[in-house]
């Protein structure tokens, strides 16, 4: 019963959050930060970091980014991901303790 009892309590101390990227092309690393990719032209991209940053950088300079950093980097970074969400980059599907313990109890 006592272990038990600890699961549900860990669980009780988590926010669920689900990320689903739409358009991973968007998200790119510059000089070891990422950040997303925002109206690209021939000559250059408009890069903007977590702090709203607006850098206007060469196609060169920046690189691609691998799924498991970017969506460590979504959960872990709050205004990258708000700035995501916002352009509709990502999608983002989160339940409080209460929501996410009833979804578990109807789905077991």
């Amino acid at each position: 019963m006592v272990h038990r009892y600890n699961r549900i309590s860990l669980l009780l101390n988590l926010i669920i959050m689900n990320i689903t990227i739409n358009n991973q092309d968007a998200f790119v690393s510059y000089q070891n930060e990422i950040g997303i990719s925002l109206y690209p032209n021939e000559n250059c991209i408009h890069f903007f970091n977590q702090d709203g940053d607006h850098l206007r950088i060469e196609h060169k300079e920046v690189s691609s980014v691998k799924k498991e950093f970017l969506m460590d980097e979504l959960l872990d970074n709050t205004q990258l991901r708000e700035l995501a969400h916002h352009h509709n980059l990502i999608s983002v599907c989160s339940f409080d303790r209460v929501s996410y313990l009833n979804y578990v109890l109807n789905h077991s």
